[in-house]
Formats: C-alpha cells, sequence, structure tokens
C-alpha cells in the first residue's frame, strides 16, 4: 500500500510534482489529526493549535522517500518542536510507538533504509488520491 515501485519505462516525478505532493500531504496529515474545530495537538510536546498553524513532523527525515509519504511516519507539530528542536525524535518515536505499536515502527525503519523511486505517473495517482482525501476531511469543518 504504502510503497511505491518504479517502472523503468516512466521519468521520476518532477521537482514540481514532489513539492504538490509535500504540500497535499501536509494538509492531509495535519486536517486528519483535527478535530471538528480544526484543532490539533502537537504531536511531541502536546500544544493545542489549529491545523493551519502546525507544521508537518516526520519521524524519518523526509528525504527517505519509502517514508516520506507514509502515514504512519507524519504527524502535526508546532513550529517550536519541528523546526527548532529538530523534530523532537526520541519523544516523536516514543509517542508514535505508543501510537500504532511497535511492530508499525520497525516496519517504518526497514521502509527507510528501502530505495524507492516515484515516478511522475505515481506521483500524479498520488496526488489526486490526496487532493480527494482532503476535500472530505475539509467537510468535517463546515
Amino acid at each position: 500500500k504504502n510503497r511505491i515501485l518504479t517502472c523503468k519505462t516512466h521519468k521520476l516525478m518532477k521537482p514540481k510534482t514532489e513539492k504538490l505532493l509535500d504540500e497535499e500531504f501536509s494538509r492531509y496529515i495535519r486536517m486528519k489529526y483535527s478535530d471538528v474545530n480544526g484543532l490539533t495537538k502537537c504531536f511531541t510536546c502536546g500544544k493545542p493549535m489549529h491545523w493551519k498553524d502546525a507544521t508537518l513532523g516526520h519521524w524519518m527525515k523526509r528525504r527517505h522517500l519509502g517514508t516520506r509519504f507514509h502515514e504512519d511516519n507524519a504527524r502535526p507539530q508546532c513550529l517550536a518542536c519541528n523546526s527548532f528542536h529538530d523534530g523532537l525524535m526520541e519523544v516523536f518515536e516514543d509517542n508514535l510507538r505508543r501510537a500504532i505499536g511497535s511492530t508499525r515502527v520497525d516496519e517504518l525503519i526497514v521502509l527507510h533504509h528501502q530505495t524507492v523511486k516515484i515516478t511522475e505517473p505515481e506521483a500524479q495517482t498520488i496526488l489526486q488520491r490526496l487532493k480527494q482525501q482532503n476535500k472530505e476531511l475539509e467537510k468535517k469543518f463546515i
């Protein structure tokens, strides 16, 4: 479901598509973990905030494509934790293990070591899916 393989006949995703994917994925995760009032909490410090004020925190850094767009690897974080404290990775991992269990966290560790290349057609498919999911999530705020 979350591992994307490459077809040799297609070119890799374009930087513009990657940027759009990052934006839609960020919106998706931040909205997914918010309530009907649009409020969410920082995954590491618990600070309440509106989803639009949250940043997207990744446990495994974004440079690893195998986990970059994996839902288990991402949660809303406040700017302080995500940027100024480099994500508070140990706290993030502890909270993640409590939230999804050690088995799934260990699977993320394996995935982040795998070389994954996303083709442009694959990226466009993911992008369209995320846009649709975001439309559905926006309904909870109305």
